[in-house]
């Protein structure tokens, strides 16, 4: 197999906040994320990969004691770009 010989610039934020019940009881998260990653080929050519978004976790116990999970994903999943071209 044969590669592209690239340098990756990444620049990124993570917040990450668990959500705890009276008892200590880890319950539900939220997290806000966005990310820019630029990708320059040997050539010099590059592209933008960009992404932004808050992600939401519940959890809720079951009788049998397992746990289920809904997770709510809002925002960019993914854009692709050129450095001067259009968004």
């Amino acid at each position: 197999m044969s590669g592209i010989n690239t340098t990756l610039t990444y620049s990124g934020i993570d917040n990450f906040t668990p959500i705890f019940d009276l008892t200590g009881n880890f319950i539900s998260s939220k997290d806000l994320h966005q990310e820019q990653d630029i990708y320059t080929a040997a050539n010099g050519q590059s592209i933008i990969l960009h992404f932004a978004n808050q992600q939401t976790q519940y959890l809720t116990m079951n009788s049998v004691g397992t746990f289920t999970g809904v997770n709510t994903y809002k925002g960019l999943p993914e854009q692709l770009m050129s450095p001067n071209g259009p968004y």
